[in-house]
């Protein structure tokens, strides 16, 4: 995922249709899959893989979005 690109530049894709979706939908229009959100972007989890568990809070982060924090920016643990 390459961070440097403007947010409107940035597109995932629904893993149950494939339609392509902005970073700030948490669920797709077109199929209406809901996403869980990733704590330290806010980002829908589309993939789950590359995820970071809090072992304190137990959410999940992006880990991509996660290795900018030291600590887990829900909990602080």
């Amino acid at each position: 995922m390459n961070l440097r690109l403007k947010p409107s530049e940035r597109t995932i894709v629904c893993p149950t249709c494939n339609k392509m979706l902005y970073p700030w939908e948490h669920s797709c229009e077109s199929c209406s899959t809901k996403f869980e959100l990733c704590i330290s972007s806010g980002q829908p989890i589309v993939d789950q893989e590359n995820l970071i568990l809090c072992d304190t809070c137990r959410r999940k982060s992006i880990a991509s979005y996660r290795s900018l924090y030291n600590f887990c920016p829900l909990c602080h643990d």
